[in-house]
């Protein structure tokens, strides 16, 4: 049985490995991981590439956002353009996408919004970093288990639990750029079995008081003044009774910015205007029921809801003589419910099969835009989608040293038809201490009713828009150096084609989203990570 991802570091880290018996060795706890197969495995078995940071590593690097967290992972980069935060993977972070090329999950909980596919991971993320028990970091094509957005990897955040509080915490802090914290926890289990945690998180910083753009230099010598607030306000809770759970997050995160975007030929964001500012609210709630029954049957159901609203107010200059600033107003919400059943059970003593079903239906996919006054709507589009998929998984034990992880995903959407994906992965482990995997996955992503239907002035939509899609090959060897040491490296290619991007039509000069370009990354990493028992670590990465 699998090792609890809760445990925190484990307490077999800086032994002696090559003074210990054959028994001792089968012993020693390993990292686990759960997003890489929707099952806890350890790091080795995983079909993937993972990398795991741990809530102690979080608080000895003192991260603050999920982006921070995965800027120190292997292959993971982070952009902020004062607005929002962009994540990149293996070289690829394309200007102007909203980063729904990568799946967040919540304790398997999809996090990517609907209207615009963000994986927010900045200040607007669902979740307080105090709350995070371990970030697992699964790169690579992911879904033949998740379907859409899971196009270069899977980010999975496991959150703690009411027994890891154990009680009340508390906690505020203040910083430069009158920035201010506060975090308010309360978690506990019961001896009737009741597991609960109860979490409000609250933000707030005023941001840089001056910021220098040279490209505005006409427009008050390109200083922006006081453009750089923002404040966010967030809840979580979990509450668990025997084979039934409860988890509901909420976020809500208000941005002013400073850098005048979204202008084009036929429009100009007003530069150091006060009234530019943009919401993001994000809500969800899931119920799950996970049993073992005879015959080791393993069951879990899960039914959720999801909510995200965006709100946003842009000062433009359409060139009107008459009126030299215009308020646009940007609207956007959506509402989705959906179920999920997943099995798994062992047969013959090799194989682990994994089986699933899941319903997705967004009842609500509403956009908005509109000058305020003189009142003129643009776009006012109400959509709907439906998504029904199934999925398998077996891992197969060839052997002692062998295993062949075989799977595959199809997905059903009402918009764009279907879409398969498989991955296989042959996993070959010669001793205790080393492991070597060849991996090959395939994605998609299908275009969002924000790249396929918004239209506002300079700007129309595109009913044509087609899907993403991404076929990645992987080489990774995994090797352990004495008591302390562990080297990782990566040999890897991914090919992506019909990446969706914003271009302009020169027969209308209006902006619009295509299928525009295909991509291949090639890349090797290195990662080489010490760790002891005193708690000291240290970690060298080539890329």
């Amino acid at each position: 049985m699998a090792d609890d991802p809760m445990a925190g570091p484990s307490p077999d880290i800086g032994r002696d490995y090559a003074n210990l018996s054959l028994e001792e060795l089968g012993s020693i706890k390993v990292p686990t991981v759960y997003g890489a197969s929707k099952h806890d495995q350890s790091l080795t078995d995983a079909p993937a590439s993972v990398s795991i940071v741990t809530r102690d590593e979080i608080q000895k690097f003192g991260y603050r956002t999920l982006a921070e967290i995965l800027s120190g992972v292997r292959g993971i980069y982070t952009t902020y353009d004062r607005g929002y935060t962009f994540i990149g993977v293996r070289g690829v972070n394309r200007p102007g996408d909203f980063g729904g090329r990568l799946l967040i999950t919540v304790d398997g909980q999809r996090i990517n919004d609907p209207i615009f596919g963000q994986n927010a991971g900045g200040i607007d993320f669902v979740l307080d970093v105090d709350l995070i028990e371990q970030v697992e970091v699964i790169r690579g094509a992911g879904s033949s288990l998740y379907g859409n957005n899971a196009f270069f990897g899977v980010i999975n955040v496991v959150t703690r639990k009411g027994a890891d509080v154990g009680g009340g915490e508390l906690s505020a802090s203040g910083g430069s750029l009158d920035t201010r914290t506060g975090r308010l926890t309360y978690g506990n289990r019961f001896k009737n079995g009741v597991e609960m945690l109860l979490s409000g998180s609250l933000y707030d910083s005023a941001g840089n008081s001056r910021l220098s753009y040279p490209e505005f230099s006409a427009i008050h010598q390109g200083v922006a003044e006081n453009m750089d607030g923002g404040w966010a306000r967030s809840a979580f809770a979990s509450i668990s009774w025997k084979a039934i759970s409860f988890e509901g997050g909420f976020v809500d995160r208000r941005k002013t910015w400073p850098t005048a975007p979204y202008s084009t030929d036929v429009q100009t964001v007003i530069f150091n205007d006060p009234r530019f500012f943009t919401i993001d609210e994000r809500a969800f709630a899931s119920l799950k029921l996970q049993v073992t029954l005879e015959n080791d049957w393993e069951i879990t159901a899960r039914s959720y809801y999801d909510h995200y609203r965006f709100d946003a107010q842009y000062p433009v200059d359409y060139f009107d003589p008459l009126q030299p600033v215009y308020l646009n107003r940007d609207l956007a919400q959506a509402e989705s419910v959906g179920a999920e059943f997943q099995v798994s059970r062992s047969f013959f003593e090799k194989h682990l099969l994994t089986a699933g079903l899941e319903m997705r239906y967004e009842f609500r996919l509403d956009q908005k835009n509109y000058d305020v006054f003189p009142e003129l709507t643009y776009l006012d589009s109400h959509d709907t989608a439906t998504i029904y998929s199934a999925f398998v998984q077996d891992e197969y034990r060839l052997g002692r040293q062998l295993i062949l992880n075989v799977g595959g995903r199809y997905d059903h959407f009402n918009a764009y038809g279907d879409s398969l994906n498989p991955r296989a992965a042959l996993i070959y482990e010669p001793t205790k201490f080393t492991t070597l995997k060849l991996i090959y996955g395939q994605a998609f992503r299908e275009p969002n009713v924000y790249e396929s239907d918004y239209v506002a002035f300079g700007n129309k939509s595109n009913p044509a828009l087609g899907p993403e899609k991404v076929r990645s090959y992987e080489l990774v060897y995994e090797q352990k150096l004495g008591q302390r040491w562990r080297l990782e490296g990566s040999l890897f290619r991914t090919d992506a084609r019909g990446l969706i991007g914003y271009r302009e039509d020169p027969t209308d000069g209006l902006f619009f989203f295509d299928n525009i370009s295909d991509v291949t990354a090639r890349g090797v990493e290195g990662e080489l990570e010490g760790q002891w028992a005193s708690g000291l670590r240290t970690r060298f990465i080539a890329v």
